[in-house]
């Protein structure tokens, strides 16, 4: 081991962590069948695949689910633990969502599931009833806050080798690094260590995905922050922002090279189409920029449509906070409903300004520079006009 791997801190300093082993170890013992709740963004899907390669490393039975984004949304959600339910599973372990999830808990837990939360998004006051593994607990002693969701989960692998007083986790850092980078945290502390040594596992790896997605994307002999955020997880996003995430996860747990390059060629395709959907929506946009907003007066933007694909409206916003230098929310319109999707730029917390329009929103969640919510239609101005009061001050 790379002494360097020594400085990352111990797993059990996060809250619940030693629950959370108790529970899975009882799982183990029993024979009882475990579910990874994802995500379909690159942290979700790299989250997924790292437990669900550690959990195969450990003979466990195990299977993962990830949430179609335009059919269910972000998070866990009562159909998807009807269906789960269904599989006579015991427990589920979420990645990288779950810490808002509180009635959704309590409904698993009504159809006899046990939850294990890890997720790294910013806390409620109320989080749900259950273990729950989190540095932003307020609770949470943990010393470094940053971490992305794989990089949770992989604390949690961590913490279970070490449990099983077994060697390699280290193994898992490429897939750790890519989410990481691809999250956009701050690669400071743990997550720095997390990253370069991620870096170096990525460029060498004996994992057939990684390798079929480097050759996709011309990736030879180098390999730097840029091509994992500019060239890996484009790709990686792509499926869960135009089809199903599964294929990506996927992706990172076949060992067969043969079905790892049919992968990564499907997900090149896919990732074309992404932009060019992308452009058609940011050429709107602008549109309705230059028609609709007094940039002199207005610190936010906030657009909708009824026409722009959901899968994409996060990643444009993401465009036009580098244009513009303005926090922007983008809604799909669906009825009445509104689903939208936020950028932020440092400076204001989208995620705590969120909180301040609670009252107006029918869900809301993310953080600092991200979020993800949803508002009826008739709110929508109001939201517009507070946001845009609380951006002044």
């Amino acid at each position: 081991m790379n002494p360097d791997l020594r400085l990352l801190y111990d797993p059990f300093l996060l809250k619940d962590m030693d629950r959370a082993i108790d529970r899975i170890d009882e799982a183990i013992k029993k024979r009882e069948k475990i579910y990874i709740y994802g995500d379909y963004d690159v942290d979700g899907i790299t989250s997924t695949a790292v437990l669900y390669r550690a959990f195969k490393k450990l003979g466990v039975d195990v299977s993962f689910y990830i949430p179609d984004r335009v059919n269910e949304g972000y998070g866990i959600n009562r159909e998807a633990i009807d269906h789960i339910s269904s599989l006579d599973v015991d427990l589920v372990i979420t990645v990288d969502c779950g810490i808002s999830a509180i009635e959704e808990v309590e409904y698993a837990k009504e159809k006899g599931l046990d939850i294990i939360i890890t997720d790294h998004h910013e806390c409620k006051e109320r989080i749900p009833n259950t273990i729950a593994i989190n540095p932003k607990r307020h609770d949470c002693q943990y010393p470094f806050k940053g971490l992305a969701g794989c990089g949770v989960a992989f604390k949690l692998v961590q913490a279970l080798f070490k449990f099983y007083d077994l060697q390699g986790y280290e193994e898992f850092l490429d897939l750790v690094a890519i989410g990481t980078i691809a999250d956009i945290v701050d690669i400071t502390d743990e997550n720095r260590i997390i990253v370069k040594y991620g870096l170096e596992k990525i460029l060498n790896s004996d994992k057939a995905g990684i390798n079929a997605i480097k050759q996709v994307a011309g990736i030879k002999d180098k390999i730097s922050t840029y091509n994992v955020a500019f060239q890996i997880a484009p790709r990686l996003n792509a499926a869960g922002r135009l089809s199903d995430a599964k294929i990506a996860v996927e992706l990172f747990i076949t060992n067969d090279n043969e079905k790892a390059m049919q992968i990564a060629k499907y997900l090149d395709q896919e990732n074309k189409k992404r932009q060019q959907i992308e452009q058609e929506i940011l050429d709107e946009c602008i549109e309705k920029i230059q028609r609709e907003i007094d940039l002199k007066r207005d610190r936010v933007i906030v657009l909708s449509s009824p026409n722009w694909h959901v899968g994409v409206i996060g990643i444009v916003a993401s465009r036009i906070v580098e244009r513009f230098n303005r926090p922007t929310i983008l809604f799909y319109e669906e009825g009445e409903t509104l689903r939208g999707s936020g950028r932020s730029i440092r400076g204001f917390n989208l995620y705590d300004n969120l909180v301040e329009c609670k009252d107006l929103l029918v869900k809301y969640g993310g953080h600092e520079l991200a979020a993800g919510l949803t508002i009826e239609r008739s709110k929508l101005d109001d939201f517009r006009k507070r946001l845009n009061e609380l951006a002044q001050k």
